[in-house]
């Protein structure tokens, strides 16, 4: 009978450090290149080879070797005049691949999982659409009496967490485009119907960062909401926790507060927004 000899039965053990210590290195220099990205991004201005290599601990041919591969792939840019690297525009062409490549839902869905852990009713998450707040994901509640909202569902927003946590952090024109196209109509006794009345409420709002919905959409439901913020600083979307208001009292309420403006605040930098992007005040402070 023939033996067929493969590869790794003739691969020396000499060899096999020579090859693991290859692949250490190839990891090591990946580690090198993206240190010197995060120090170039970190810089206000175009940075000097000396100084780059100062930054990222690394010696000037290292610094050099890599910088040059770095602006072979568009990720460096370098100026032969001031003999300076800056960050390549290819890094847009990346970052826009990046931010059409995220799927809200599915990004969202762990810290929705969370929530619902952690509080035991329903957990939405909901976009703004045409001056209305569009439920896409749902955690259903754990307990016997639950508050159904099907993905999918259409709510107004001036009565809702959802809604007015969105209109009061979103664009100016976002609230004219819900009362042009849907006024304050009275869902319950405890519905805003005053344009000044909301307009002062959308302020406190603002201040707080999250909404309460106290029996306003419906009599028996109270629901707080979180904005979730996106790359460019812009508040889209929305997470809330809703109950029936025998469970989620104002006290109940309260602590609630913080574990969903933390899960909003990790999935909106999750999806782009950080220190380094537009701020919630700089975003405030243009209305």
């Amino acid at each position: 009978m023939a033996h067929i000899v493969t590869d790794a039965a003739i691969v020396s053990p000499e060899l096999g450090v020579q090859v693991v210590a290859r692949r250490r290195a190839r990891s090591q220099t990946v580690e090198k290149a993206l240190q010197l990205l995060h120090v170039l991004a970190e810089h206000p201005g175009p940075v000097s080879l000396l100084a780059l290599s100062r930054a990222a601990h690394l010696d000037k041919t290292t610094t050099h070797r890599l910088a040059t591969s770095l602006t072979r792939y568009g990720l460096f840019r370098f100026d032969p005049l001031t003999r300076s690297y800056s960050l390549g525009l290819r890094l847009v062409q990346l970052g826009h691949r990046a931010i059409t490549q995220l799927d809200l839902e599915g990004e969202a869905r762990p810290y929705l999982q969370q929530l619902g852990a952690v509080s035991g009713e329903a957990v939405h998450l909901g976009v703004f659409d045409e001056g209305e707040v569009v439920y896409i994901a749902q955690v259903p509640s754990q307990h016997p009496v639950i508050i159904r909202a099907r993905v999918g569902t259409r709510v107004l927003c001036h009565c809702t967490a959802m809604g007015k946590v969105l209109l009061a952090v979103g664009p100016a024109d976002r609230l004219e485009t819900a009362l042009a196209g849907f006024g304050l109509p009275a869902m319950t006794p405890n519905t805003i119907t005053s344009r000044e009345d909301l307009a002062e409420h959308l302020a406190r709002v603002r201040r707080l960062g999250y909404a309460v919905d106290d029996e306003e959409h419906r009599l028996g439901v109270r629901c707080v909401a979180a904005p979730v913020f996106d790359h460019t600083g812009t508040a889209n979307a929305a997470i809330s926790i809703t109950g029936p208001a025998f469970r989620l009292l104002r006290e109940r309420l309260n602590e609630l507060v913080e574990p969903l403006t933390e899960a909003a605040g990790k999935l909106s930098v999750q999806l782009g927004y950080g220190p380094d992007g537009i701020s919630r005040s700089d975003k405030q402070g243009k209305r």
